[in-house]
Protein backbone atom coordinates (compact mmCIF):
# COMPACT_ATOMS: atom_id res chain seq x y z
CA UNK A 1 0.00 0.00 0.00
CA UNK A 2 2.87 2.82 0.84
CA UNK A 3 4.68 1.61 -2.39
CA UNK A 4 1.71 2.59 -4.16
CA UNK A 5 0.81 5.45 -2.65
CA UNK A 6 4.51 6.54 -2.87
CA UNK A 7 4.13 5.47 -6.81
CA UNK A 8 1.29 8.11 -7.01
CA UNK A 9 3.02 10.69 -5.01
CA UNK A 10 5.84 10.33 -7.82
CA UNK A 11 3.28 9.92 -10.64
CA UNK A 12 1.29 13.32 -9.52
CA UNK A 13 4.82 15.53 -9.27
CA UNK A 14 6.37 14.34 -12.81
CA UNK A 15 3.07 15.07 -14.03
CA UNK A 16 2.92 18.69 -12.42
CA UNK A 17 6.59 19.43 -13.76
CA UNK A 18 5.48 18.18 -17.60
CA UNK A 19 2.46 20.49 -17.17
CA UNK A 20 5.08 22.93 -16.10
CA UNK A 21 7.72 22.39 -18.55
CA UNK A 22 5.49 22.35 -21.09
CA UNK A 23 3.20 25.33 -20.99
CA UNK A 24 4.48 29.01 -20.91
CA UNK A 25 1.69 30.60 -18.95
CA UNK A 26 0.33 34.01 -19.59
CA UNK A 27 1.09 36.86 -16.54
CA UNK A 28 -0.57 37.15 -13.27
CA UNK A 29 -3.59 39.54 -13.44
CA UNK A 30 -3.87 40.88 -9.83
CA UNK A 31 -7.85 42.62 -10.39
CA UNK A 32 -7.38 45.64 -8.88
CA UNK A 33 -9.04 48.45 -10.80
CA UNK A 34 -8.59 51.95 -10.31
CA UNK A 35 -11.79 53.69 -8.43
CA UNK A 36 -12.41 55.66 -11.64
CA UNK A 37 -13.47 52.67 -13.83
CA UNK A 38 -17.04 52.66 -14.88
CA UNK A 39 -18.66 49.47 -16.17
CA UNK A 40 -18.86 51.34 -20.40
CA UNK A 41 -14.82 50.65 -19.38
CA UNK A 42 -14.43 46.95 -18.87
CA UNK A 43 -13.33 45.11 -21.96
CA UNK A 44 -16.14 42.08 -21.46
CA UNK A 45 -15.77 40.33 -25.24
CA UNK A 46 -14.05 37.39 -27.01
CA UNK A 47 -14.18 33.36 -25.51
CA UNK A 48 -13.41 32.56 -21.48
CA UNK A 49 -13.29 29.14 -20.68
CA UNK A 50 -15.33 27.95 -18.27
CA UNK A 51 -14.71 24.26 -16.01
CA UNK A 52 -17.43 23.04 -14.29
CA UNK A 53 -17.62 19.91 -12.02
CA UNK A 54 -20.33 17.35 -11.70
CA UNK A 55 -20.29 16.56 -7.50
CA UNK A 56 -22.99 13.93 -8.28
CA UNK A 57 -21.29 12.50 -10.55
CA UNK A 58 -24.63 12.60 -13.22
CA UNK A 59 -24.25 14.38 -16.33
CA UNK A 60 -27.78 16.24 -14.92
CA UNK A 61 -26.04 18.60 -12.72
CA UNK A 62 -24.02 19.98 -15.56
CA UNK A 63 -27.14 21.68 -16.83
CA UNK A 64 -27.17 23.95 -14.46
CA UNK A 65 -23.86 25.86 -14.83
CA UNK A 66 -24.56 25.63 -18.97
CA UNK A 67 -27.63 27.49 -18.65
CA UNK A 68 -25.66 30.30 -16.77
CA UNK A 69 -23.30 30.34 -19.45
CA UNK A 70 -25.59 30.74 -22.13
CA UNK A 71 -27.84 33.48 -20.00
CA UNK A 72 -24.45 35.69 -19.62
CA UNK A 73 -23.34 34.91 -23.42
CA UNK A 74 -27.24 36.48 -24.04
CA UNK A 75 -26.64 39.69 -21.92
CA UNK A 76 -23.35 40.07 -23.37
CA UNK A 77 -23.37 38.82 -26.39
CA UNK A 78 -19.86 39.97 -28.21
CA UNK A 79 -18.81 36.82 -25.51
CA UNK A 80 -18.44 32.81 -25.99
CA UNK A 81 -18.51 30.55 -23.03
CA UNK A 82 -16.39 27.49 -23.92
CA UNK A 83 -17.72 24.53 -21.47
CA UNK A 84 -14.47 22.35 -20.03
CA UNK A 85 -16.77 19.65 -17.97
CA UNK A 86 -13.53 18.28 -15.89
CA UNK A 87 -13.32 15.99 -12.50
CA UNK A 88 -12.21 18.09 -9.81
CA UNK A 89 -9.50 15.68 -9.08
CA UNK A 90 -7.43 17.08 -11.66
CA UNK A 91 -7.87 20.95 -10.68
CA UNK A 92 -4.50 21.35 -8.60
CA UNK A 93 -2.56 19.84 -11.58
CA UNK A 94 -3.97 22.33 -14.06
CA UNK A 95 -3.86 25.08 -12.23
CA UNK A 96 0.21 24.01 -11.49
CA UNK A 97 0.18 23.63 -15.45
CA UNK A 98 -1.83 26.50 -16.08
CA UNK A 99 -4.59 24.77 -18.19
CA UNK A 100 -7.51 25.08 -15.76
CA UNK A 101 -10.02 27.49 -16.98
CA UNK A 102 -10.42 31.36 -16.80
CA UNK A 103 -13.56 30.64 -14.21
CA UNK A 104 -13.89 27.23 -12.61
CA UNK A 105 -15.68 25.41 -9.80
CA UNK A 106 -14.74 25.28 -6.07
CA UNK A 107 -15.42 25.07 -2.56
CA UNK A 108 -14.23 27.29 0.65
CA UNK A 109 -11.58 24.76 1.01
CA UNK A 110 -10.55 24.42 -2.38
CA UNK A 111 -10.06 28.14 -3.00
CA UNK A 112 -8.50 28.76 0.41
CA UNK A 113 -6.04 26.48 -1.00
CA UNK A 114 -5.80 27.45 -4.67
CA UNK A 115 -4.73 30.98 -3.01
CA UNK A 116 -2.64 30.55 -0.18
CA UNK A 117 -0.86 27.46 -1.62
CA UNK A 118 -0.91 27.92 -5.45
CA UNK A 119 -1.48 31.67 -5.40
CA UNK A 120 -3.87 30.91 -8.31
CA UNK A 121 -6.91 33.36 -7.62
CA UNK A 122 -8.24 36.69 -8.85
CA UNK A 123 -9.65 38.59 -6.23
CA UNK A 124 -12.98 40.32 -7.75
CA UNK A 125 -13.63 43.10 -4.75
CA UNK A 126 -12.60 45.79 -7.20
CA UNK A 127 -15.22 44.70 -10.18
CA UNK A 128 -18.35 44.68 -8.14
CA UNK A 129 -18.66 48.17 -8.57
CA UNK A 130 -18.69 48.62 -12.02
CA UNK A 131 -20.29 45.38 -12.43
CA UNK A 132 -23.62 46.77 -10.28
CA UNK A 133 -23.46 43.80 -8.06
CA UNK A 134 -25.30 44.16 -4.84
CA UNK A 135 -23.50 41.93 -2.21
CA UNK A 136 -25.83 43.28 0.75
CA UNK A 137 -28.51 41.19 -1.27
CA UNK A 138 -26.49 37.96 -1.06
CA UNK A 139 -27.08 36.11 1.95
CA UNK A 140 -24.32 36.47 4.70
CA UNK A 141 -24.22 32.49 4.59
CA UNK A 142 -23.20 32.95 1.51
CA UNK A 143 -20.80 35.78 0.63
CA UNK A 144 -19.04 34.95 3.84
CA UNK A 145 -18.13 31.71 2.52
CA UNK A 146 -15.94 33.49 -0.61
CA UNK A 147 -14.25 35.48 1.91
CA UNK A 148 -10.44 34.74 2.13
CA UNK A 149 -7.38 36.98 3.95
CA UNK A 150 -10.49 39.72 3.94
CA UNK A 151 -11.17 39.70 0.23
CA UNK A 152 -13.85 38.28 -2.00
CA UNK A 153 -12.29 35.45 -4.21
CA UNK A 154 -15.27 32.84 -4.61
CA UNK A 155 -18.24 33.77 -5.72
CA UNK A 156 -21.31 32.11 -4.34
CA UNK A 157 -23.21 29.95 -6.66
CA UNK A 158 -26.24 28.98 -4.17
CA UNK A 159 -26.88 29.31 -0.42
CA UNK A 160 -26.61 25.77 1.67
CA UNK A 161 -28.39 26.10 5.25
CA UNK A 162 -28.94 23.28 7.57
CA UNK A 163 -32.26 21.70 7.68
CA UNK A 164 -33.52 18.85 8.03
CA UNK A 165 -36.17 15.99 6.29
CA UNK A 166 -38.12 13.92 8.36
CA UNK A 167 -40.26 11.12 8.29
CA UNK A 168 -44.17 12.44 8.08
CA UNK A 169 -46.20 9.32 8.69
CA UNK A 170 -43.06 8.25 11.62
CA UNK A 171 -44.84 11.12 13.25
CA UNK A 172 -48.05 10.73 12.47
CA UNK A 173 -48.37 7.27 13.45
CA UNK A 174 -46.63 8.68 17.14
CA UNK A 175 -49.16 10.96 17.17
CA UNK A 176 -46.42 13.85 17.35
CA UNK A 177 -46.92 17.00 15.36
CA UNK A 178 -44.20 19.93 14.78
CA UNK A 179 -44.30 22.97 14.04
CA UNK A 180 -44.18 24.64 10.10
CA UNK A 181 -43.87 27.74 10.67
CA UNK A 182 -40.78 27.90 13.35
CA UNK A 183 -37.76 25.78 14.40
CA UNK A 184 -38.40 23.15 17.22
CA UNK A 185 -36.16 23.98 20.49
CA UNK A 186 -33.32 22.07 20.84
CA UNK A 187 -35.72 21.02 23.99
CA UNK A 188 -38.47 20.07 21.77
CA UNK A 189 -36.39 18.37 19.03
CA UNK A 190 -35.02 16.16 21.70
CA UNK A 191 -37.88 15.10 23.40
CA UNK A 192 -40.11 13.89 20.16
CA UNK A 193 -36.46 12.42 19.32
CA UNK A 194 -36.69 10.56 22.63
CA UNK A 195 -40.19 9.71 22.52
CA UNK A 196 -40.11 8.12 18.61
CA UNK A 197 -36.76 6.23 18.64
CA UNK A 198 -37.80 2.39 19.87
CA UNK A 199 -36.07 -0.64 20.75
CA UNK A 200 -36.78 -4.33 20.45
CA UNK A 201 -38.16 -6.57 22.50
CA UNK A 202 -35.30 -7.90 23.68
CA UNK A 203 -33.32 -4.26 23.99
CA UNK A 204 -30.61 -5.52 21.65
CA UNK A 205 -31.43 -3.29 18.39
CA UNK A 206 -33.55 -0.17 17.44
CA UNK A 207 -36.19 -0.52 15.40
CA UNK A 208 -36.62 3.16 14.85
CA UNK A 209 -34.33 6.34 16.26
CA UNK A 210 -35.02 10.11 16.24
CA UNK A 211 -32.39 11.28 14.39
CA UNK A 212 -29.33 10.98 12.40
CA UNK A 213 -26.74 13.74 12.01
CA UNK A 214 -23.06 14.20 10.58
CA UNK A 215 -21.68 14.71 13.62
CA UNK A 216 -18.04 15.51 12.79
CA UNK A 217 -19.35 17.45 9.75
CA UNK A 218 -18.13 21.23 10.67
CA UNK A 219 -21.55 22.62 9.89
CA UNK A 220 -22.95 20.20 12.44
CA UNK A 221 -20.28 20.61 15.89
CA UNK A 222 -19.48 24.03 14.65
CA UNK A 223 -23.27 25.17 15.69
CA UNK A 224 -23.40 23.30 18.76
CA UNK A 225 -20.18 24.85 19.76
CA UNK A 226 -21.64 28.47 19.59
CA UNK A 227 -25.61 27.43 19.88
CA UNK A 228 -25.44 27.80 24.03
CA UNK A 229 -24.13 31.53 23.64
CA UNK A 230 -20.04 30.55 23.75
CA UNK A 231 -17.94 31.48 21.13
CA UNK A 232 -14.74 29.15 20.40
CA UNK A 233 -13.23 30.52 17.59
CA UNK A 234 -11.59 34.18 18.16
CA UNK A 235 -10.64 35.22 14.29
CA UNK A 236 -9.29 38.35 15.27
CA UNK A 237 -7.17 38.19 18.28
CA UNK A 238 -5.88 34.80 17.12
CA UNK A 239 -6.77 32.06 19.20
CA UNK A 240 -9.09 29.03 19.91
CA UNK A 241 -11.29 28.22 22.98
CA UNK A 242 -12.82 25.17 23.89
CA UNK A 243 -12.25 24.07 27.48
CA UNK A 244 -12.22 27.47 29.03
CA UNK A 245 -15.80 28.36 27.82
CA UNK A 246 -18.31 26.48 29.75
CA UNK A 247 -20.55 27.80 27.10
CA UNK A 248 -18.61 26.02 24.37
CA UNK A 249 -18.24 22.61 26.12
CA UNK A 250 -22.07 22.93 27.28
CA UNK A 251 -22.90 22.55 23.55
CA UNK A 252 -20.64 20.08 22.81
CA UNK A 253 -21.63 17.75 25.68
CA UNK A 254 -25.32 18.11 24.51
CA UNK A 255 -24.28 16.72 21.07
CA UNK A 256 -22.25 13.91 22.37
CA UNK A 257 -25.06 12.97 24.91
CA UNK A 258 -27.50 12.55 22.34
CA UNK A 259 -25.21 10.10 20.91
CA UNK A 260 -24.01 7.96 23.72
CA UNK A 261 -27.80 7.85 25.04
CA UNK A 262 -28.88 6.38 21.45
CA UNK A 263 -31.49 8.61 19.99
CA UNK A 264 -29.25 9.89 18.07
CA UNK A 265 -26.94 8.57 15.11
CA UNK A 266 -23.45 9.78 14.47
CA UNK A 267 -23.73 8.90 10.22
CA UNK A 268 -20.54 9.55 9.33
CA UNK A 269 -18.55 8.61 13.04
CA UNK A 270 -18.11 4.81 13.35
CA UNK A 271 -19.68 2.89 17.17
CA UNK A 272 -17.97 0.44 18.86
CA UNK A 273 -19.51 -2.64 20.95
CA UNK A 274 -23.29 -2.75 21.93
CA UNK A 275 -24.05 0.50 21.08
CA UNK A 276 -22.66 0.51 17.48
CA UNK A 277 -24.92 -2.76 17.15
CA UNK A 278 -27.88 -1.77 18.16
CA UNK A 279 -28.16 0.48 14.52
CA UNK A 280 -27.63 -2.49 12.27
CA UNK A 281 -30.46 -3.18 10.05
CA UNK A 282 -31.93 -0.25 10.20
CA UNK A 283 -32.38 2.46 6.93
CA UNK A 284 -32.83 5.77 5.90
CA UNK A 285 -36.37 5.66 6.58
CA UNK A 286 -36.16 4.19 10.09
CA UNK A 287 -34.50 7.50 11.52
CA UNK A 288 -37.23 9.65 11.84
CA UNK A 289 -34.96 13.35 11.14
CA UNK A 290 -32.01 13.01 8.94
CA UNK A 291 -29.44 16.02 8.71
CA UNK A 292 -30.07 17.83 4.91
CA UNK A 293 -27.29 19.57 4.54
CA UNK A 294 -27.43 20.08 0.48
CA UNK A 295 -29.76 20.36 -2.29
CA UNK A 296 -27.54 18.39 -4.07
CA UNK A 297 -28.82 15.48 -1.57
CA UNK A 298 -32.52 15.38 -2.40
CA UNK A 299 -32.10 12.82 -5.36
CA UNK A 300 -30.56 10.47 -3.10
CA UNK A 301 -33.23 11.21 -0.20
CA UNK A 302 -36.03 11.38 -2.17
CA UNK A 303 -35.30 7.83 -3.90
CA UNK A 304 -35.29 6.38 -0.61
CA UNK A 305 -38.14 7.75 0.86
CA UNK A 306 -40.21 6.46 -2.60
CA UNK A 307 -38.71 2.98 -2.01
CA UNK A 308 -39.95 2.97 1.24
CA UNK A 309 -43.86 4.52 0.21
CA UNK A 310 -42.98 6.39 3.25
CA UNK A 311 -44.23 10.38 3.38
CA UNK A 312 -41.91 13.03 4.01
CA UNK A 313 -41.23 16.71 3.98
CA UNK A 314 -38.40 19.41 4.99
CA UNK A 315 -38.45 21.08 8.52
CA UNK A 316 -35.86 23.58 10.18
CA UNK A 317 -32.73 22.95 11.81
CA UNK A 318 -33.50 22.53 15.79
CA UNK A 319 -33.08 26.02 17.28
CA UNK A 320 -30.68 26.10 20.52
CA UNK A 321 -30.87 29.11 23.18
CA UNK A 322 -28.60 30.77 21.07
CA UNK A 323 -30.26 30.42 17.56
CA UNK A 324 -27.59 29.47 15.32
CA UNK A 325 -27.62 27.95 11.69
CA UNK A 326 -24.39 27.32 9.77
CA UNK A 327 -24.42 27.63 6.37
CA UNK A 328 -21.83 27.99 3.37
CA UNK A 329 -22.11 27.82 -0.36
CA UNK A 330 -19.69 26.67 -2.90
CA UNK A 331 -18.83 28.34 -6.11
CA UNK A 332 -16.70 30.09 -8.63
CA UNK A 333 -13.12 31.66 -8.84
CA UNK A 334 -11.31 33.25 -11.82
CA UNK A 335 -8.13 31.98 -12.92
CA UNK A 336 -5.22 34.89 -11.80
CA UNK A 337 -3.68 34.10 -15.55
CA UNK A 338 -6.59 34.48 -17.24
CA UNK A 339 -5.62 36.31 -20.78
CA UNK A 340 -9.11 37.55 -20.56
CA UNK A 341 -10.02 39.22 -16.71
CA UNK A 342 -12.96 41.37 -17.49
CA UNK A 343 -15.21 38.75 -19.27
CA UNK A 344 -13.71 36.35 -16.74
CA UNK A 345 -15.00 38.28 -13.70
CA UNK A 346 -18.13 38.94 -15.37
CA UNK A 347 -18.62 35.50 -15.53
CA UNK A 348 -17.92 34.68 -12.33
CA UNK A 349 -19.85 38.00 -10.51
CA UNK A 350 -22.73 37.16 -13.05
CA UNK A 351 -23.77 34.30 -10.44
CA UNK A 352 -25.01 37.47 -8.51
CA UNK A 353 -27.00 38.35 -10.71
CA UNK A 354 -31.29 37.95 -11.12
CA UNK A 355 -30.48 36.35 -14.17
CA UNK A 356 -27.90 34.77 -13.68
CA UNK A 357 -29.56 32.88 -10.46
CA UNK A 358 -32.79 32.42 -12.37
CA UNK A 359 -30.98 30.36 -14.83
CA UNK A 360 -28.90 28.34 -12.56
CA UNK A 361 -31.09 27.29 -10.04
CA UNK A 362 -34.52 27.13 -12.27
CA UNK A 363 -32.49 23.36 -13.66
CA UNK A 364 -31.58 20.40 -13.01
CA UNK A 365 -28.26 20.52 -10.86
CA UNK A 366 -29.42 23.40 -9.30
CA UNK A 367 -30.26 24.81 -5.71
CA UNK A 368 -31.19 27.67 -3.02
CA UNK A 369 -30.39 30.86 -4.84
CA UNK A 370 -27.76 32.70 -3.17
CA UNK A 371 -30.03 36.60 -3.19
CA UNK A 372 -32.44 37.39 -0.41
CA UNK A 373 -34.75 39.11 -3.26
CA UNK A 374 -35.37 35.66 -4.78
CA UNK A 375 -35.97 33.78 -1.52
CA UNK A 376 -39.46 33.21 -2.55
CA UNK A 377 -39.07 33.26 -5.97
CA UNK A 378 -41.15 30.13 -6.87
CA UNK A 379 -38.65 29.08 -10.11
CA UNK A 380 -36.03 27.44 -7.51
CA UNK A 381 -39.00 25.17 -5.40
CA UNK A 382 -39.89 22.58 -8.29
CA UNK A 383 -43.25 24.09 -9.82
CA UNK A 384 -43.13 22.08 -11.81
CA UNK A 385 -43.05 18.74 -9.65
CA UNK A 386 -46.10 17.69 -7.88
CA UNK A 387 -44.19 15.56 -5.75
CA UNK A 388 -41.93 18.19 -4.60
CA UNK A 389 -43.47 21.43 -5.29
CA UNK A 390 -45.44 21.51 -2.12
CA UNK A 391 -42.77 20.18 -0.10
CA UNK A 392 -41.71 23.24 2.84
CA UNK A 393 -38.77 24.75 0.97
CA UNK A 394 -38.71 27.99 3.61
CA UNK A 395 -36.35 25.90 5.84
CA UNK A 396 -33.46 26.71 3.55
CA UNK A 397 -33.96 30.39 3.62
CA UNK A 398 -35.51 30.97 7.39
CA UNK A 399 -34.11 32.81 9.95
CA UNK A 400 -31.23 34.48 7.53
CA UNK A 401 -29.94 36.58 10.87
CA UNK A 402 -29.08 33.78 12.38
CA UNK A 403 -26.64 32.15 9.46
CA UNK A 404 -23.50 31.22 11.00
CA UNK A 405 -20.35 30.52 8.69
CA UNK A 406 -19.99 26.50 8.80
CA UNK A 407 -16.82 26.29 7.58
CA UNK A 408 -13.54 26.79 9.26
CA UNK A 409 -11.27 27.95 6.18
CA UNK A 410 -13.50 31.41 6.45
CA UNK A 411 -12.55 32.03 10.22
CA UNK A 412 -9.09 31.10 10.56
CA UNK A 413 -5.81 30.21 8.54
CA UNK A 414 -5.25 27.20 6.01
CA UNK A 415 -3.09 25.37 8.77
CA UNK A 416 -5.06 25.52 11.70
CA UNK A 417 -8.02 24.69 9.83
CA UNK A 418 -6.57 21.66 8.38
CA UNK A 419 -6.36 20.65 12.24
CA UNK A 420 -10.12 20.88 12.27
CA UNK A 421 -10.98 18.11 9.07
CA UNK A 422 -13.68 16.27 8.74
CA UNK A 423 -11.85 13.41 9.15
CA UNK A 424 -9.83 14.63 12.43
CA UNK A 425 -12.78 15.70 13.73
CA UNK A 426 -14.52 12.08 13.26
CA UNK A 427 -11.62 10.65 14.57
CA UNK A 428 -11.91 12.89 17.94
CA UNK A 429 -15.28 12.09 18.06
CA UNK A 430 -15.10 8.31 17.68
CA UNK A 431 -12.27 8.34 20.63
CA UNK A 432 -14.97 10.24 22.82
CA UNK A 433 -17.95 7.64 22.10
CA UNK A 434 -15.68 4.50 22.79
CA UNK A 435 -14.48 6.14 25.99
CA UNK A 436 -11.26 5.79 24.90
CA UNK A 437 -10.71 10.03 26.02
CA UNK A 438 -12.99 12.46 27.32
CA UNK A 439 -14.56 15.17 25.54
CA UNK A 440 -12.59 17.77 27.59
CA UNK A 441 -9.38 15.96 26.94
CA UNK A 442 -9.73 15.77 23.41
CA UNK A 443 -11.16 19.18 22.67
CA UNK A 444 -8.26 20.42 25.17
CA UNK A 445 -5.73 18.97 23.73
CA UNK A 446 -7.15 20.49 20.04
CA UNK A 447 -7.33 23.85 21.25
CA UNK A 448 -3.73 23.40 22.50
CA UNK A 449 -2.44 22.03 19.23
CA UNK A 450 -4.73 25.07 17.03
CA UNK A 451 -3.29 28.25 19.51
CA UNK A 452 0.52 26.53 19.31
CA UNK A 453 0.11 26.58 15.77
CA UNK A 454 -1.56 29.96 15.24
CA UNK A 455 1.38 31.88 17.31
CA UNK A 456 3.56 30.40 14.90
CA UNK A 457 2.23 32.19 11.84
CA UNK A 458 2.45 35.70 13.45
Amino acid sequence: MNVKKFASIVLISLMIISCISCVSKPPVQSGFLDESVQFDDLNIKGEVTFTISNESGTKAESVAPKALAKAFMQAYPNTTVKIDDSSRSSYEIRIVGGTIGDVFWCDSDDAAKYKTQHSALMALDYYIRPLGINLNDVFIGSRGAGMIDGMFYMVPRELSQQALVYNKDALEEAGVSIPQDRAMTWDEFKQICIQVTEESDTGAAYTQVGAQMYVGWQRSWIAFAEGWGGVWCHSEDKYITFTSSPEVMYGLNELVDACLTGWMKPSDVPLSGDLGSKYNGLSSKDYVFQQMGHIQWLTRIRTEYERAATNWDFTYYPQFPTHVVCSEATGYVVYNRTTNKDTAAALALFFLTEAGQEAYHSQTGGGVPALQTLSEAAFWRYPNDEDLCDKNWDVFVAYPECTIQGNTVVRMPIDISNLFSHQNMINIFQQIFAGARSLEDAFGNLETKANELWETLY
